[in-house]
């Protein structure tokens, strides 16, 4: 689960929500979408927690988190992929791999 985060506020905040929205889905996500309100964007950060349990009955877990300019996103989901070719990557944070949700 990939998480992407605004705070600008108005029209110029949910242009970037949706221009973060557009990086996700073009770098493939299964599943992207920007919250409504802010009882939806922090049930969207509650999920992850019961993710890690799950994940580790996978193997070893390695997570990390990660910061780059919202128009590095593209490379940044692509790039991870290549970091350890032949393997599957797993996005570690969601229960559904490959998930990406830009909260608002």
């Amino acid at each position: 689960m990939l998480l992407g985060r605004v705070d600008t506020p108005g029209a110029e905040g949910d242009a970037e929500s949706e221009l973060v929205l557009d990086c996700f889905e073009r770098a493939s996500a299964t599943w992207a979408v920007v919250s409504r309100d802010q009882q939806e964007a922090d049930a969207l950060l509650q999920a992850r927690r019961p993710a890690y349990p799950a994940l580790e009955r996978l193997g070893p877990v390695l997570t990390e988190d990660v910061c780059v300019p919202r128009t590095a996103v593209p490379e940044m989901l692509a790039g991870s992929g290549r970091q350890r070719p032949g393997t599957t990557f797993w996005w570690p944070t969601s229960p559904l791999p490959g998930t990406a949700t830009c909260t608002r």
